[in-house]
């Protein structure tokens, strides 16, 4: 993921992290620019990283508490398979970057979508983490089409076996 934004990123530009827990992550782009993490939970962020070049914000992905095209990028990362409704975040996102966003997802098939509507239905008592959505290069390209025109996509394979995720890169 970093060698992906250190292509495109340049040192005046400002990204934005949906969904940055604690911002270990976001640490890793603010070697690169400027950083804003975004998060929901205020008990992750009260954990946060701290590094000059990182700012926090508590908030909502649906309503992303930022102006029209603010930041130059923004990252969501392993975030789009737990959103209810992830083409209402990608709006969002696309309303507040002014050159693009970077997406990852978990490489279909992923089983903790299976595990999750069991929970849902009352069928399991494990939980997932919420894992609503399955992707495959074909839905993550027609998410960020939405918005964005798809650069490329890329897979990753993580050093732990059957880790695969999909990177889509959106160009405006």
């Amino acid at each position: 993921m970093e060698y992906i934004l250190g292509v495109h990123l340049e040192p005046s530009d400002i990204i934005l992290d949906v969904g940055c827990w604690n911002g270990g992550q976001t640490q890793r782009y603010a070697k690169y620019c400027e950083c804003i993490g975004l998060e929901l939970s205020q008990l992750k962020l009260k954990n946060r990283v701290r590094n000059p070049h990182m700012q926090y914000l508590r908030g909502d992905w649906n309503h992303i508490p930022l102006t029209h095209q603010c930041v130059d990028w923004c990252v969501w990362d392993e975030g789009p398979e737990h959103a209810i409704e992830p083409e209402v975040v990608l709006r969002e996102i696309a309303y507040v970057a002014k050159k693009g966003a970077v997406l990852t997802v978990p490489m279909a098939p992923d089983a903790a979508i299976r595990l999750t509507h069991k929970f849902l239905k009352g069928e399991s008592s494990i939980w997932s983490g919420g894992h609503l959505h399955e992707f495959t290069e074909e839905t993550l390209r027609n998410l960020i089409e939405k918005h964005f025109k798809v650069e490329t996509l890329y897979t990753l394979t993580h050093k732990f076996p059957g880790y695969t995720w999909l990177v889509g890169i959106g160009v405006k």
